[in-house]
């Protein structure tokens, strides 16, 4: 068995190299002090407990953005009501209607929102780029 000589061992360098000898060159000895898990569960229950958490996790941010989408929704639909567009002679430009290429803060879901309120004919479209909101049957005069 060969030794190397180092130049300036501690000797807590020379401790943990002895039990790394006495170890019969396993690594396991070398690690130091390891988790060992919640006490009392077994490893089967951590794993399915984890697999729980990360589930909960994913369903609450799919029900968080739900939440952070339909309220958008309201922002856009309150805010072209307030300008007055209600046909597509009243159409307005909205600010927040296009992407900007520069993003700081969190998330802006305004311009998607718009595009899912055009795609479900809530809000309509001019060809300049206008939008105004598309009325219900129920809101129209009857004849």
């Amino acid at each position: 068995m060969r030794f190397r000589i180092a130049r300036s061992i501690v000797p807590e360098q020379i401790e943990r190299q002895a039990k790394y000898w006495k170890a019969g060159s396993s690594k396991a000895a070398f690690r130091g002090p390891q988790w060992k898990g919640v006490p009392g569960m077994s490893e089967t229950m951590q794993i399915v407990l984890g697999i729980c958490v990360l589930v909960a996790v994913y369903i609450f941010t799919r029900q968080f953005h739900a939440w952070r989408f339909s309220k958008t929704y309201r922002f856009i639909i309150n805010d072209l009501q307030e300008k007055g567009a209600l046909n597509p002679d009243s159409a307005v430009d909205l600010p927040y209607a296009k992407k900007s290429m520069l993003r700081i803060g969190t998330r802006d879901y305004r311009p998607k929102a718009l595009e899912h309120l055009a795609m479900k004919r809530i809000v309509g479209m001019t060809e300049n780029g206008r939008y105004y909101l598309i009325p219900k049957p129920e809101d129209l005069p009857t004849v």
